[in-house]
């Protein structure tokens, strides 16, 4: 018997057997999530919390399986992924937040969750490039990833003057965290030039992402040792 993986974020119990084919089973029933959430700042739709839930509790259920999520304290969120007989894995991620009060921690709570539960189940972005291409996302524009969001990020020269500057910087923090979550060093790195080089964004909004991109930097090779 093992001791299990502990690799500070992601844990598991000593053996994993019965999860793992449960997982595999789980994986060649289950469908990508239907994304019906809407952003507007980029006319695109992404996959809610309760999209992900609904296209995965029954199958999930069927496989012996099931997943907890817990916020602890007021900065993290444990994932656990249970198997019928025992066995776990969980996943413990850190809430990102801009302002303060009950309502952004919910916010940043459910933010976190979808990504963490899809994470757990490797699942992967039903409203990206390939979903649009087969047409998956009921005509609506696929959701943008990292990059093509980062490039398309400047908009007309009509549409700037309406566009608050604040909203820029809340723009470039989410991607940030997009490309965090998925533990990408290359879409950080693009967007730390593309966020030093902006003429929307204060000389204050570029010291504050600098600094969340380091933190993001620290984070992803903490967890990679």
């Amino acid at each position: 018997m093992s001791d299990g993986i502990n690799l500070g974020g992601f844990e598991t119990s000593p053996d994993i057997g019965k999860l793992a084919a449960a997982l595999a089973a789980f994986h060649t029933e289950a469908e990508e999530p239907r994304a019906t959430g809407r952003n507007p700042h980029f006319k695109s739709t992404f996959t809610t919390l309760g999209d992900v839930t609904k296209a995965t509790k029954k199958v999930l259920a069927k496989h012996g399986l099931s997943v907890v999520q817990l916020p602890v304290g007021t900065e993290m969120l444990i994932t656990m992924l249970v198997h019928s007989s025992g066995q776990w894995m969980r996943s413990t991620s850190h809430l990102s937040m801009e302002r303060k009060g009950p309502q952004a921690r919910g916010s940043a709570i459910s933010y976190e969750r979808r990504y963490a539960l899809k994470g757990i189940l490797s699942l992967s972005e039903a409203d990206d490039d390939g979903e649009g291409a087969e047409g998956r996302s009921g005509g609506s524009a696929p959701r943008q990833s990292p990059k093509q969001a980062a490039a398309a990020s400047k908009p007309a020269p009509q549409q700037e003057k309406q566009q608050p500057k604040s909203s820029a910087a809340e723009q470039a923090a989410h991607l940030i965290s997009e490309a965090a979550n998925a533990g990408d060093f290359g879409e950080l790195e693009a967007l730390s030039k593309r966020i030093a080089g902006s003429d929307k964004l204060s000389p204050k909004d570029k010291d504050s992402l600098a600094k969340t991109i380091k933190a993001a930097h620290t984070l992803l090779a903490g967890a990679a040792q």
